[in-house]
C-alpha cells in the first residue's frame, strides 16, 4: 500500500515499515500551534490535521495521507522538544521516576475525506540511578 507521510520523523517512517509500508515522505509546511496543558489535546489535534491538510494541499489526496503530532504533558506543563542536550537532560531528570502523559493527535486524508483521533497514554518512567543522575549533571556541565 502507498501512503504519503507528512513528517521526515525517523521514527514515523520505522513504525509505517514495521507494518510494511513504506511511504513517501512529504514534511509539512506547517507552523504547530501551541497552548495550555488543558487544551494539550486540542492542540495535538489542530497540529495533525493541519500538517494532513497542508501535505493534501500540495500532493493531493488520491494516495492516504498521514500526520501526527505527540505532546508531553507532566505538572500540567507542556514539555516541548529540548532546543539542546542541556533541555534535554532536564527534561529526563524532571520525568524521572514520575508518570506523565503522552498526547498524540493523528489525521488521515484520503479522497476528501479527513479523520482524526488523540490517543492518550500514561507513561511511567523508571528512576534514574544515582550513576545515570551523576553523568546527566557532569555532561550539563560539558555542554
Amino acid at each position: 500500500m502507498k501512503v504519503i507521510l507528512a513528517s521526515a520523523s525517523p521514527r514515523r517512517q520505522a513504525l509505517l515499515q514495521q507494518i510494511g509500508i513504506t511511504p513517501l515522505v512529504c514534511p509539512a509546511d506547517f507552523a504547530e500551534g501551541s497552548g495550555t496543558a488543558s487544551q494539550a489535546q486540542e492542540v495535538a489535534l489542530h497540529n495533525a490535521a493541519g500538517k494532513c491538510a497542508a501535505v493534501a494541499a500540495k500532493m493531493g489526496d488520491e494516495l492516504p495521507v498521514i500526520a501526527a503530532d505527540t505532546i508531553v504533558v507532566i505538572d500540567n506543563v507542556i514539555l516541548g522538544k529540548p532546543q539542546d542536550a542541556a533541555a534535554a537532560k532536564a527534561m529526563l531528570q524532571r520525568l524521572s521516576g514520575r508518570t506523565h502523559q503522552v498526547m498524540t493527535g493523528v489525521a488521515v486524508r484520503y479522497k476528501g475525506q479527513q479523520l482524526s483521533k488523540v490517543c492518550i497514554t500514561d507513561v511511567s518512567f523508571r528512576q534514574l540511578t544515582a550513576e545515570e543522575e551523576k553523568k546527566l549533571k557532569d555532561s550539563v556541565g560539558r555542554s
